[in-house]
Order: C-alpha cells, then sequence, then structure tokens
C-alpha cells in the first residue's frame, strides 16, 4: 500500500514538472496552479477546490501514462485523452482569463452583468468543470485506463551529442563536375534549360547548392537566385522572391530612403522580372518543382537572348523534369541512389565523423552494413536514422540491433510514403515531450516557410512549452538543435553561432500536421485545401492560410472565443475576424496588401486583445499602431516588420515589455525618450530609415536593464554618456560606408559601456580601410569585446566575418577605383542584405542581415508578400497560365530599369547566411571566424 502511494507521489511530480505539452497539454502548470489555490473569492471554497485537484490529479497521472504508450492507442483511449486535455485547458483558462473576460463584459454595452448574474456565471462554470472531471474518472475505471500502459518500444539513447554536419567534400565529385560541364561555359549560347530529377532524399538539391555556390563566385552570372516552389504554390510570392534576388543593388546615393511599393501582381511581377533579366546572363535554380503547370507560369519570367543564361530544375518525377528540358535527354541529370560504398563512406562520417574509426568497432560491422543497406543509398535515410544512434562514446551493439529491426525493409522502393514516414516516426517517439512539442509548433507555418530561430525561441517560451526558469530561452535553443540534429528540420541559414533558420521537408510537415490534428494541437485553415477540419471541439492553437486569396473568410464552425494563438498568412482584408479572439497571447502577423497609399491600420485588430504577450507583424505596406497600445500590459515580446510612421507613445506604459524591434523612416529625439522608459526592455532592435537631422544621444540612466541594442542607420551617429545602458552585453550596428565617411563611423562614448562583450559592426559598401578604422577605434575598448565585423564590398556578391583578423582586397588598384566612384555616385553592382523581413537577436549580436536603411533609392529592397504556400493572388492554378498565356502574346515594349528594386540574395534563400566576399582573410591572433564558419547540413 505505500508502495502504490510512493508511486503515486512520485508520478504526480513528473506530472507537475511537465511544462505545457502537446500530449498533456497545460497539465503540469494546472496542477501546480492548484496547489496554490485555497479559494475562489465568493465562488467556490477551499473544499472543493481540493476535491477538484484531487480529481485532476488522477486523470493527469492516466493521461501521463497513456501519452507514454507505444502506438497505437485504441480509439477509446484516445477519446478519452483528449476529453482530459480539454478539461485541463478549460481549467486553466477558467483560471486565467476571468479577469480579461470580465473587463471586456465591461466595456460591452450590449453584455453587461450585474456582480451577482457574473458571480452566478462562475460557480456555474465551476461546476460544470467539476461534473467533467468526475464523467472521466468513471470512464477511466470503466475502459480500465487508469492502468498505467507498458512500453515496450525500441529502446534508444535518450539524447545524442549533436551531429556533424554533412561536409561539402562528401558530395560525389564526378556528380558536382557533370552538373557543372552540363550548364556549360560557351559564350554567346542561347539560354540553357537542365532537369535534375531523382527520388526524394538522393541529395539533389544538396548537390544543386553547392553547384550554385561554386558558380556564385566570379562574374559568370551577372544575376543569380535559388527558389524552392512546394507543392502548392503562391505564384506571387514565388516571383516576388525571384524577383527579389536576381536584383543588383546601387550605391549611388547617399540619401534618406523610404520604403518602397511592393504592390504588384503576378502578372506585372512576370513583366518586371523579363524586363530586367533582358540582356543580362543569369542563372536560376527553381527546386521542388511539382507541376509542369506551374513552370509554364514562371517559364514566361526568363528571356532567352542569347546571354549564355541557365535555369536548373529540381524535381522528383519524371514527366515535368523531360518537360522542363524540352524533352532533350542530354539535358536531363538523372540523380541515381549512391552505392555501397559511397554510402558508406557517409554513413560512418555521419555517426563516427571518419570513415576509418569502424575499424575500432568490429562488432558493429554487421549490423551497420545492413542499416546501409536498408538506406538504399538515400543521403537522407542515413542522416534520419544516424540521429537514432548513439554517439560514439556510448556504443551499444543491442540498440543498434533494435533500430535495425524497426526499420523498412527498403526504403528506396517507396521512399516518399510507408518507409520514411517509419523512420521519421522511430525519431518522434525518442524525442521527449517537450520537443515533440516544439516540433508540432512548425505546422503553425506554411509549408516550405523558412522560420527564424529567435522567433521560435521567443515564441516557445511564450506559449509556455519550456517551462519557468531563468534560461528559459537557452532551453528552448537547445530544443532547436535538437531538432536539427536529427533531421527533423533542415537548416537554411548558418552563421558563425550555428543555424540560425530552418525549413520543413514535406514529409515531415505533412506527419506533424497529422499528429497535431490527432491531438487538436494546432488546426490549420487552408483556403486552398478541403476537409479542413476534424470536428474538434474547441480550438486554442489556429493558423490561418489564405495565401492570396483576398475574399477568403474562416469557416462558420470554428469558435474563436477559445483561441489562444493565431497565425494569420493573407490579404489586409482578411483579418477582421482577428479582434473576436478575445483570449490571444500569441498572434503572428504576416499580411500583404496591393496598395501603400494608405498604412495597414491595427487598431481595430489588437486594441482588445488584452492577454497579448507576443506580437509579430509583418507587412508590405506601412502600418499603424494602435494609439492605445498602453491597454496591452500584458505585451512582453513586439516585433514589426514594417515602417511604422512614428513610435506610439503609449508604448511607454507596456511595463512588461523586454523585446521591441521596431522600423522608423525618422528617429526623434521624442521617440528615444519614449523607448527609454520601458522598464523591463533587455533587447532592442531599431531601424531607421534615414539620416539623422542630429546625434542620437543616450543619456545617463537611460535603459537600465538593455542587455543587447541592435541599430540600423545610415550612419552609426550616436552618444553614449556616463551610466547609459549599464548592463549592455551586445552592440550590434550596421551603416553604409560610403555615407559614414562623412560622420563619424564609431559612436561616441562607447568606453562608457562597461559590460560589452559582444560588439558587431555590418559595414555595407565597406573598403579595407573603412573596417580598419572601424576595428582599431573599437578595439582598445575598456572590456576587451569580440569584435565581429560584417564587411560587404560593392564589387562582390557576399560577405566575410572577421574577428581580429587583417583583410586584403587582391586588386588593390581596382579597390581604389571603386572607392573613388562609391564617393562619386557612380552606380556599382553589390551584393545584396538578405531579405525582409529582419531578424534581430537579442542572443545573436552578429546576425547576417543588413537593413534598407542602408540602400540608397530606388534600388532598396522589396518587402516580400506573406510566406504562404497557397493560391496566386485571387487566381486559381489555371486561370493563371491562360491569364498569363495572353499576356505572352502580347506585345510588350521595353521599359525602364524598374524602379522597384531588391538587392540578390546571397546564398540560395539565405537570410542570414551570406557567401564570403572576394575577400582575403588573413589570420592574426585568434582564429578568423570566416574560416570557422561551420558547413550547412544539407540533404
Amino acid at each position: 500500500m505505500d508502495s502504490d502511494l510512493d508511486m503515486e507521489d512520485s508520478d504526480l511530480r513528473s506530472v507537475m514538472a511537465f511544462p505545457v505539452t502537446a500530449s498533456l497539454g497545460p497539465a503540469g502548470p494546472l496542477l501546480r496552479q492548484l496547489r496554490l489555490l485555497t479559494t475562489l473569492p465568493n465562488v467556490v471554497g477551499e473544499d472543493e477546490i481540493q476535491r477538484f485537484t484531487e480529481d485532476l490529479d488522477g486523470l493527469c497521472i492516466s493521461l501521463m501514462h497513456q501519452s507514454e504508450a507505444e502506438e497505437p492507442l485504441s480509439s477509446t483511449a484516445k477519446s478519452w485523452m483528449n476529453k482530459v486535455r480539454e478539461l485541463c485547458y478549460d481549467t486553466k483558462s477558467y483560471l486565467d482569463d476571468a479577469p480579461f473576460i470580465s473587463k471586456q463584459d465591461d466595456e460591452d454595452d450590449d453584455a453587461q452583468l450585474t456582480p451577482q448574474e457574473k458571480q452566478e456565471n462562475a460557480q456555474f462554470e465551476f461546476k460544470m468543470l467539476e461534473a467533467r472531471a468526475k464523467n472521466a474518472s468513471r470512464r477511466r475505471k470503466r475502459y480500465e485506463i487508469d492502468q498505467k500502459s507498458s512500453n515496450n518500444k525500441t529502446k534508444l539513447p535518450s539524447k545524442r551529442s549533436r551531429l556533424p554536419v554533412l561536409h561539402p567534400q562528401l558530395i560525389d565529385r564526378y556528380r558536382m563536375d557533370k552538373l557543372t560541364n552540363m550548364l556549360g561555359n560557351e559564350e554567346g549560347e542561347p539560354l540553357k534549360i537542365v532537369s535534375m530529377v531523382g527520388l526524394e532524399g538522393v541529395g539533389k538539391t544538396t548537390l544543386a547548392k553547392r553547384v550554385y555556390h561554386k558558380l556564385q563566385t566570379g562574374e559568370r552570372f551577372r544575376c543569380r537566385a535559388f527558389v524552392r516552389v512546394s507543392r502548392n504554390p503562391d505564384m506571387r510570392r514565388l516571383l516576388t522572391t525571384i524577383f527579389t534576388q536576381i536584383q543588383l543593388p546601387d550605391f549611388s546615393s547617399s540619401e534618406g530612403v523610404s520604403q518602397p511599393s511592393c504592390c504588384l501582381d503576378a502578372q506585372a511581377l512576370i513583366t518586371n522580372i523579363k524586363n530586367y533579366l533582358q540582356d543580362k546572363r543569369y542563372l536560376i535554380i527553381i527546386d521542388d518543382l511539382w507541376t509542369t503547370s506551374v513552370w509554364d507560369i514562371i517559364r514566361r519570367a526568363f528571356p532567352d537572348d542569347g546571354c549564355h543564361s541557365r535555369i536548373v530544375i529540381i524535381t522528383q518525377f519524371e514527366d515535368v523534369a523531360s518537360a522542363c528540358c524540352s524533352y532533350q535527354s542530354k539535358y536531363k541529370f538523372e540523380m541515381d541512389p549512391l552505392k555501397y560504398d559511397q554510402s558508406r563512406k557517409l554513413f560512418f562520417s555521419i555517426v563516427f565523423g571518419s570513415e576509418d574509426e569502424i575499424r575500432f568497432h568490429e562488432g558493429f560491422k554487421k549490423v551497420s552494413s545492413e542499416i546501409i543497406e536498408k538506406c538504399d543509398g538515400l543521403p537522407l535515410s542515413m542522416v534520419n536514422i544516424a540521429s537514432l544512434l548513439p554517439a560514439p562514446s556510448r556504443l551499444n551493439l543491442q540498440q543498434w540491433m533494435d533500430i535495425r529491426d524497426s526499420l523498412p525493409p527498403t526504403l528506396k522502393t517507396n521512399p516518399s510514403s510507408e518507409g520514411m514516414e517509419k523512420v521519421i516516426n522511430l525519431i518522434y517517439n525518442n524525442l521527449s515531450p517537450q520537443v515533440k512539442t516544439c516540433l508540432l509548433h512548425l505546422v503553425l507555418y506554411p509549408e516550405g516557410y523558412t522560420s527564424n530561430k529567435d522567433d521560435l525561441v521567443k515564441q516557445w517560451v511564450t506559449e509556455g512549452f519550456i517551462g519557468e526558469g531563468q534560461n528559459n530561452e537557452e532551453i528552448a535553443r537547445d530544443y532547436f538543435d535538437e531538432l536539427v540534429s536529427t533531421g527533423m528540420i533542415q537548416a537554411v541559414d548558418m552563421n558563425y553561432q550555428g543555424v540560425q533558420s530552418c525549413t520543413l521537408h514535406h514529409m515531415v510537415h505533412d506527419f506533424i500536421a497529422k499528429k497535431s490534428m490527432e491531438r487538436n494541437f494546432i488546426i490549420v485553415v487552408d483556403y486552398f485545401q478541403s476537409a479542413i477540419l476534424l470536428n474538434p471541439s474547441k480550438v486554442r492553437r489556429l493558423s490561418i492560410q489564405f495565401g492570396g486569396a483576398r475574399n477568403a473568410r474562416i469557416p462558420a464552425g470554428i469558435t474563436l472565443s477559445e483561441v489562444q494563438s493565431l497565425a494569420f498568412f493573407g490579404f489586409c482584408g482578411c483579418t477582421d475576424f482577428i479582434g473576436g479572439c478575445k483570449l490571444l497571447r500569441v498572434l503572428i502577423l504576416h499580411v500583404w496588401d496591393d496598395q501603400d497609399k494608405v498604412p495597414f491600420d491595427l487598431s481595430g485588430i489588437i486594441s482588445k486583445l488584452l492577454p497579448l504577450r507576443y506580437l509579430k507583424i509583418a507587412c508590405n505596406i506601412p502600418i499603424k499602431l494602435p494609439d492605445k497600445i498602453q491597454d496591452l500590459q500584458y505585451l512582453e515580446t513586439l516585433e514589426v516588420d514594417a515602417t511604422v510612421a512614428t513610435i506610439p507613445s503609449g508604448i511607454r506604459k507596456l511595463s512588461r515589455l523586454s523585446s521591441l524591434k521596431i522600423a522608423v523612416s525618422v528617429l526623434s529625439r521624442n521617440d528615444i525618450c519614449i523607448l527609454r522608459a520601458l522598464p523591463a526592455l533587455s533587447a532592442l532592435s531599431l531601424h531607421v530609415w534615414t539620416t539623422p537631422i542630429e546625434m542620437i544621444i543616450f543619456d545617463k540612466e537611460e535603459f537600465l536593464v538593455l542587455k543587447s541594442f541592435e541599430f540600423r542607420c545610415p550612419v552609426p551617429w550616436l552618444k553614449f554618456e556616463t551610466g547609459s545602458m549599464p548592463d549592455l552585453r551586445n552592440l550590434d550596428l550596421g551603416f553604409n560606408a560610403c555615407e559614414a565617411e562623412q560622420h563619424d563611423i564609431v559612436p561616441i562614448g562607447m568606453e562608457h559601456l562597461s559590460g560589452l562583450q559582444v560588439i558587431t559592426a555590418h559595414i555595407w559598401g565597406s573598403h579595407a580601410d573603412v573596417g580598419s578604422t572601424f576595428r582599431t577605434a573599437i578595439s582598445s575598448h575598456p572590456s576587451n569585446p569580440r569584435i565581429y565585423m560584417r564587411l560587404v564590398h560593392p564589387i562582390f556578391h557576399g560577405d566575410a566575418t572577421t574577428s581580429v583578423g587583417t583583410i586584403k582586397v587582391k586588386d588593390e588598384k581596382k579597390q581604389a577605383a571603386d572607392t573613388r566612384r562609391c564617393k562619386n555616385g557612380v552606380r556599382m553592382p553589390t551584393a545584396q542584405p538578405p531579405s525582409f523581413p529582419f531578424h534581430p537577436t537579442p542572443a545573436s549580436a552578429a546576425g547576417d542581415f543588413l537593413p534598407k536603411a542602408l540602400l540608397p533609392p530606388p534600388y532598396r529592397r522589396s518587402p516580400t508578400p506573406p510566406p504562404s504556400h497557397r493560391g496566386a493572388a485571387d487566381l486559381s492554378l489555371s486561370r493563371q497560365t491562360s491569364a498569363v498565356a495572353r499576356l505572352a502574346h502580347r506585345t510588350t515594349p521595353p521599359s525602364p530599369r524598374c524602379q522597384i528594386q531588391t538587392l540578390h540574395r546571397p546564398r540560395y534563400r539565405s537570410r542570414r547566411y551570406s557567401a564570403p566576399a572576394r575577400l582575403q582573410i588573413v589570420r592574426i591572433g585568434r582564429f578568423s571566424d570566416a574560416e570557422s564558419l561551420p558547413h550547412r547540413r544539407m540533404i
């Protein structure tokens, strides 16, 4: 008897230790909260609270046991688990949200209630919760769900150290040379289209990226783009991404800039891309093409003008590959699975770091050979399976044998279905509940979306997925890195700190979407899909993906009153429903509009969302924040990836706001006064589009708890007084070298920032003397901080990171000439800062991006439309094809260079990691960070 009680106490402590998870819901935080309650005044007495808590204790313990059981569970058990999770959510909402509901009722003239009526309603709601708990307890006993289920899952290592990334040298040199030769180098040759075709996971994208990077250096191609299509692309977004990447910026002006319009439909984008590429040599890589109908649309944007341009199509479908290369077999590059020797070399390089190390583990040769054979030469399978294996220091032959036995007989025969899904399921089941929850949260974003690590970290913390504690953001970062190392998420952008953004393979996206739907964790409403919902009782987290549709509406069956997290991707005019989500804590808006004459006013959307903790807004036109933003007293994070005319004065009253990112056209002294009044502000990202009229001064005793400050402006005209920002650790500056020469390039008073640990400078249009001057000026800082610099030379695509090294340009005469041209306002091709929106972060003091403030008009990059993946600007795919066909038959007169210019993205789809510029980095003292950057792991 005592042992049973001890076991129950142990289980109860285990449940209470959990944060919010997809399997347990808010059971852990709820049980902890109930133990702090003795009574609800005028509603519930102490005895009722105690009885209710005891019922929930037993239910939550059984819920934990069932979530740990080997799948599949019976339909009865799954139904019972869903009901208990919903009970936990409803109880948590009842305890947390009563103050917000009460205040909102008071503001609603049609719903005003007397105090007695409110008390009676609260008592009735609690009685209903009690009844549901009693009913769930009876069902648990009736169906014997309360018994602890046996767990016969394959015993895998609890946590493997981070896998080594795939080294570029592991890519078959023969294949790389063959693809490069197919692209050819014959001058005056017409446009050549090469199709790459092969099974999923065979390494097509990895090889294409390596060739793209190789051809990116030098001046072989003036314009380049690497874009991913996905299964159901948003054509407007896809074309805008191509338009963004192909363009070259201009440094002819050093005046202030304003955010340009990005209001182009799909047909206008096709015309502008074609006009811009005319008489230019370009390289375009289209990844993951699924249908020829999409190719028929985007193909018309690429001119054939005899400039030796090249297009590479990557697909897994033979018919698509043949159609894209006009059925010419000589232009079809077939990717076969790796041979056994190649597979063996790759597999052991992933697991052990070197193929030779296997000689020290003789007992594993047979089982490893069987695992390799089951992978059938697919690198994607090898990476995923390798993540299941224990680290070399904890080798366990039985675990290897268990994994071998759990794999399907072959993955090559059906890699896109049962085989890979089983591997994905193995990896998923080996994750902790917290990491599983973070993975399932990614279904909030459309397929093919690139998610920023720092955004995800903040969202996971705000959602309660991490738990409580001082280091919750660091824990969230560890969860992100674990997902990367297992191969469940794919790295997109990297810098010296590791992976900074990620995306999902479509098979993983489908897998987690299914899991999320089963648990009613996140409900996705896709305008271009049928069978959106499986009749969930209540929606807690909602993702609205309207793509380019202008008149879309959410289904009538969705009740918004319980939604706590909402992500919206679509047209500005489709957001009127958001105001009805009274309990929202997390709101992510990626919106677009066709006109920018009137800013997008958020007043009617967010003014009454009183519980809001996290607000992120990305928009392609200017926005207007609500004047009464001070009502959002629980707001902790505000990120605005759009221009605001002024900073609302009410922001100063947000006492909990700890992270703020905002962009303004003009920065005034009043704006600084507003920001310095924020008592909890620890991370500030401030982007200013125009050169300040006067120096920006930070007085003493300002920003007392600020730890990270990112400032983007044409010139770093700043002054730090003694005592300002006493706790600042990371300082990240970005400015235009051409304009900075007229001012001091180093802020005044930096020696007063005594706590500095890292200083990062992004010097756009830079040359060696500006970088050296900046480095010399700050190298004598009394706190001896680490110094990182991003020097982007105006004549190259890319940048170089240095620590305390010396930078030399190979052709000094050309450098001097380029410097004179820059000063004299002569147009010069240069590298492109990563695409909008920017992603500043407190912990990433060396983010690889630059603001539009550094770019003179009219060549500032246009912000992209929302990253939804469905539809195309109010046209179905077939209607778009016919519309574009009509457009193609028109006679379009030559047009001048487009005034809506964007900058070429330096590497693949990268926003924060770009290829090194053609600068020689000489290592002196400490290592050069450009040399130490980890290689991207690509599949």
